[in-house]
């Protein structure tokens, strides 16, 4: 799963690219919309369209959606256990992921989930 910004896709076209090449089984994108007051965090780079990179690519998919226990809990229950899970991002962002994460698998405990801080 790759939650961002729909300014700051940056790395939606690698991730496309990896499941064309089958490098990445299955991604989730989740797209949420820009802050209308806030500047866009890289003014220099293009915006990328994120449904439209993911249009041909089967093992894909992108939701306008935030990340939510339910779709946490949808993309855990297709993958192989035993789970690994990282999670990369802002302070806010990283606690509310690792609390669903808690909320939804109690067997994913501190050596299954890494945490790193962006």
């Amino acid at each position: 799963m790759y939650s961002c910004r729909s300014d700051d896709a940056l790395l939606v076209p690698e991730l496309a690219g990896w499941c064309k090449d089958g490098s990445l089984a299955r991604c989730t994108v989740l797209v949420t919309p820009a802050h209308a007051a806030a500047a866009a965090p890289f003014p220099d780079v293009a915006d990328v369209d994120v449904a439209s990179a993911f249009a041909t690519v089967d093992s894909a998919v992108c939701v306008n959606a935030r990340l939510s226990p339910e779709l946490v809990r949808a993309e855990l229950s297709q993958m192989q256990k035993p789970h690994r899970v990282v999670v990369s991002g802002p302070e806010g962002f990283n606690a509310a992921v690792k609390a669903m994460l808690s909320q939804i698998d109690d067997e994913l405990g501190a050596a299954a989930v890494t945490v790193l801080s962006a």
